[in-house]
């Protein structure tokens, strides 16, 4: 009876040491597997890197939380393999980037995904908000600025018994829009900077080469000027004889002021041109007589020149530039006076002359 105790407790201390001894090697092997099924990994295609910024169209009157400039940071094909995986899952993560500076809240936000835009000397632009947008799966999203590890997650695309992850059959867009968000905003100068990501959990993590950076080419936009203008209505030309018209090659000069008062100062541009009916000589800026009354003078025109000292010939119908302006509130200035023409004697009567004068700002 005692042998048969003595057996029995020594084949169950011999069960119990075989069971403890296979416990490390199952975990073990839980482990490996585990690691091994989150693993997808960027795969090798050729993707344009950058987008150019675009042109911002607004001025100190545009309402805040207007759009003023739209660009596609890229686009993708459809079925586009972006990334393989092995194991069975994995993801891809498309996310905008705080290391490039577009992780702030942009300064007047009226919505969470409106981030910080910073110019080249890494200060945040008042007044101005990017939101990143991706369409996948025929999807438009608006991309959050939660943070998932350092990175601002925007969307997830699981890889659940797969062996890679494409662009969907719809293809993959990534685009930004741009948002007047104060009334501060006067200038941009934005900074070549990567805005966007498609990354990959390979393992190990920490794979510098697990992902595809976009970005946007910098881009120095000013804001259109809102400017009031002072145009003068009538310019009194006096009186001349004939004789020293002819003799002398013009009437005094009389003096034309334009004013300009404006938010910021502008780049500006200028054009006169004959206000109806042909000029009478559009390179010399003679604009022809439109009275037509029997007292109209005859053989007379109305010259324009340029404020400077040889008092040059405006010529008509042509773009005058006259660059950036140094300050918001300034004068233009140019000088009518009557002259002869070269087809006909001048005779004695009364001159009307009307030009059109426009300005353009940026």
């Amino acid at each position: 009876m005692q042998f048969k105790i003595s057996s029995a407790f020594s084949v169950l201390g011999r069960t119990r040491q075989r069971l403890a001894s296979l416990l490390p090697a199952l975990l073990v092997l839980c482990l490996w597997q585990g690691d091994a099924q989150a693993a997808c990994s960027r795969a090798a295609i050729n993707i344009v890197p950058q987008a150019p910024a675009p042109t911002l169209t607004f001025d100190t009157t545009t309402p805040l939380g207007t759009v003023i400039g739209r660009t596609t940071i890229v686009t993708l094909p459809a079925n586009t393999v972006l990334g393989n995986c092995t194991g069975g899952s994995g993801a891809m993560y498309i996310t905008g980037t705080p290391d490039g500076g577009y992780a702030l809240i942009a300064p007047g936000a009226t919505e969470e995904n409106q981030r910080a835009v910073h110019d080249v000397n890494n200060k945040v632009i008042p007044g101005l908000a990017m939101v990143l947008y991706v369409t996948y799966n025929g999807t438009r999203y608006a991309m959050s600025r939660d943070n998932r590890a350092g990175d601002a997650e925007v969307y997830t695309v699981k890889c659940n018994r797969c062996s890679s992850i494409s662009s969907s059959a719809s293809g993959l867009k990534i685009e930004a829009e741009f948002i007047k968000t104060q009334h501060s905003l006067q200038t941009v100068n934005m900074p070549q900077r990567t805005v966007a990501l498609l990354q990959f959990d390979a393992t190990p993590p920490g794979n510098n080469l697990n992902y595809y950076p976009f970005s946007m080419a910098g881009s120095n936009t000013k804001a259109k000027a809102s400017c009031r203008v002072n145009f003068p209505g009538t310019i009194q030309l006096g009186t001349i004889s004939k004789n020293i018209l002819v003799h002398d090659g013009g009437s005094p000069d009389q003096r034309v002021r334009i004013t300009f008062v404006c938010d910021v100062a502008p780049k500006l541009t200028m054009r006169i041109s004959q206000a109806a009916g042909a000029a009478a000589d559009s390179k010399r800026g003679i604009l022809s007589n439109t009275d037509t009354s029997s007292s109209a003078a005859r053989g007379v025109g109305v010259q324009i020149r340029a404020d400077d000292v040889a008092r040059t010939p405006v010529e008509l119908g042509q773009d005058q530039d006259s660059g950036l302006q140094s300050s918001a509130s300034f004068n233009r200035d140019f000088y009518a006076r009557m002259v002869p023409l070269s087809t006909l004697s001048p005779t004695s009567g009364s001159v009307r002359a009307q030009a059109a004068i426009t300005a353009t700002f940026d």
